[in-house]
């Protein structure tokens, strides 16, 4: 028998609200809608609602209510709400503002950092950590 690690990431829920006052989200997922529609990574707003670029689905659609994931690779995945309480629970302890991110040295790094404290790195994304269904006892 086998279990999952628990792993620690970040999560934001969109919502209405939210959709468009990016004073509210994140810096990760601010530089996220800094980035090329359609790109892994990307979150853009089209026709259709928000639209989030992942590595493994491709394009999907983030409807109100979903839940953004930056897992621990970096990568960006979007959950329904029902999915994300299934797998996921608040981190005992967890910050609930991320620090602001470093990037290391160099003009490229610079601008990196530029972008970040314009999208706001005073993060309130909510630190969740993965915990299997399974350990929950069928709790929903």
């Amino acid at each position: 028998m086998y279990r999952e690690i628990a792993e620690e990431i970040r999560a934001f829920q969109m919502t209405k609200e939210n959709q468009t006052d990016h004073d509210s989200w994140p810096a990760w997922l601010c530089m996220a809608g800094r980035g090329a529609p359609g790109a892994p990574g990307s979150l853009w707003s089209s026709g259709v609602g928000m639209q989030l670029g992942t590595r493994k689905d491709g394009v999907v659609r983030v409807s109100e209510g979903d839940w953004i994931i930056r897992e621990t690779n970096g990568d960006l995945v979007a959950k329904s709400e029902e999915a994300f309480e299934i797998l996921y629970e608040e981190a005992p302890g967890a910050e609930q503002e991320d620090p602001a991110p470093e990037y290391g040295r160099g003009p490229a790094a610079d601008a990196i950092q530029d972008l970040a404290a314009e999208c706001g790195a005073r993060t309130r994304g909510a630190v969740r950590a993965l915990r299997p269904a399974a350990d929950r006892g069928g709790e929903r």
